[in-house]
């Protein structure tokens, strides 16, 4: 077995037998709702982080993923 291989086994082995691997995503669909809406109408990351009441790079990410998805959408159509 690879170096690579024996890393990903354990994880494997968790998802096969229903456990969840890594922690909570800290930012469910309503956070994520009021992060984008509260950045649409120009609010600071550190604003919106406050308000929301996450850190500023959980505010950084979840914009940059928006960013990012929004630009797969365009190079699609």
């Amino acid at each position: 077995m690879t170096d690579h291989a024996q890393l990903l086994c354990p994880r494997r082995c968790c998802r096969s037998s229903g456990r969840k691997v890594g922690g909570r995503r800290p930012v469910d669909n309503d956070k994520r709702a009021a992060i984008l809406d509260r950045h649409r109408r120009g609010e600071s990351i550190r604003t919106i982080a406050t308000g929301v009441k996450v850190s500023i790079g959980v505010v950084h990410k979840t914009l940059k993923a928006d960013r990012a998805q929004h630009v797969l959408v365009h190079l699609r159509t």
